[in-house]
Formats: C-alpha cells, structure tokens, sequence
C-alpha cells in the first residue's frame, strides 16, 4: 500500500509539473506575436489603407514623425473623455512635442444618432477653420459631455458651443458649411473604414496602422515601448 501510494504521489507530481509548463509556454507564446515583441497588438489594421487618409485628418504634431498614432472616438464615450483628460495629455507631452509621433482624430460615432451629429459638426469646424479651430472644438465638447444615455449632442447644442468658442463671423462660416455640406457622409466614411480595421467600441487605438489592444494597456511604459517599437521597426 505504502508503495503504490508513491506511485500516485509521483504521478501527480509529474502531471502538476506538465500542467505548469503547458501554461508557462502558453504565455510566452501570447507575449509576443508577429506584429511586435510586445504581444499589444490585435493583428488588425491596415497601414497602407491608414496612410493614404492622414493627410484628410485632424493632426497634432511635426509632419515629419516617424510615428502615427490614430484614435478613434465617440464624443459622448465616457471613457473617450477619461483617455481625452488622461492619456492624450501624455501623448502630447512625451511623443508629439518631442517630434516622435504625429497623434490623428477620427469619428467612430455609435452612441445614438447624435453622436454622429457631434461628429458632423466637428468635421465642418476642420473644414471651414482648419485644424487649430478643430483641436479647440474638440476639447470643448469633451469637456461638456452629457450623459451617453440622452441625447445632448443635438443641433442647438452644437450650434451654441460654435457661437462661443469662436468669432461671429467664424461661427457664421462654420453654421453655414453644416447646412450645405457632406459632413455626414464624411463621418460615416469614417465609420466604415474603422469598421473595416476591427474597431468595435472606443476609444479605439492604432499605432502605425496597426490596431492596439487596449485592454493591455495598463501603463504609459507600454504606450512608451510600442512607440519606441514603431519608431524603430516602422
């Protein structure tokens, strides 16, 4: 008896020690993957289809960056606003102004149909004032986020927010492009081609066209280290 019941203590053994090598292995393996070292990265994003539309899009940072990073965001998004107010000021700090990333804004709207209404406003305000109006206009909204559950980016609230972020005459330009242009169609372009690289909610992030897994990103190191990857590896 007492033998056999060392048998079955070895074997166990042996099938414990199997078991934690399978998942040793198993999360090396998901550490790292083909699109770079880190293990970030989803596998979805097309850089080519991405450059070809940087130049259409609101940017910050020296045209000349190695590194382009693309958020896409819904205005009414609770979490876009915490990545607006959290992250986006990091970004800035660490990777536009020290010339190493270019940072791109583009509309993924899929909370109600007003978010789509604050995605069209905000695209005339880029068409008719031009980037710097866009940033300005950008950050305003965020910071008077509604509850995502009503209906607040409607048209009087857009309408108002233009009347006192810029001059009248500005705001005559901007009112006027909305009514007889194709901002809702641009937006919904938007939409498709975030569609069409695995973006499903925001805010959704892309790094050199390649799409990041958010949820994996728990720190500014690891926003710091695919930086410095892209920088390097392109």
């Amino acid at each position: 008896m007492k033998q056999r019941g060392w048998i079955m203590v070895i074997v166990l053994a042996i099938v414990v020690v199997g078991f934690i090598a399978i998942v040793v292995l198993n999360n090396q393996s998901n550490g790292s993957n083909a699109n770079g070292g880190s293990g970030m990265y989803t596998g979805q994003g097309d850089p080519e289809a991405f450059a070809e539309l940087y130049s259409e899009q609101p940017v910050l940072g020296d045209e000349n960056a190695p590194v382009q990073i693309v958020q896409f965001g819904d205005y009414k998004c609770p979490a876009c606003k915490n990545f607006e107010e959290q992250l986006v000021p990091i970004i800035k700090q660490e990777y536009v102004d020290t010339g190493k990333a270019q940072f791109y804004f583009m509309n993924y709207p899929f909370l109600g149909d007003d978010a789509a209404i604050l995605a069209s406003y905000a695209e005339a305000v880029y068409a008719t004032l031009g980037n710097d109006a866009f940033w300005t206009y950008n950050s305003a909204v965020y910071e008077r986020q509604g509850d995502e559950r009503l209906a607040w980016g409607n048209d009087e609230f857009n309408q108002t927010l233009i009347q006192e972020l810029f001059s009248e005459e500005e705001a005559t330009q901007v009112l006027e492009a909305y009514e007889s242009g194709d901002f809702a169609d641009i937006v919904a372009d938007e939409k498709a081609f975030a569609e069409s690289q695995g973006v499903t909610g925001t805010p959704s992030l892309f790094i050199n066209g390649k799409k990041v897994e958010m949820d994996n990103l728990e720190q500014v190191a690891d926003l710091n280290k695919l930086v410095e990857e892209a920088a390097t590896n392109g």
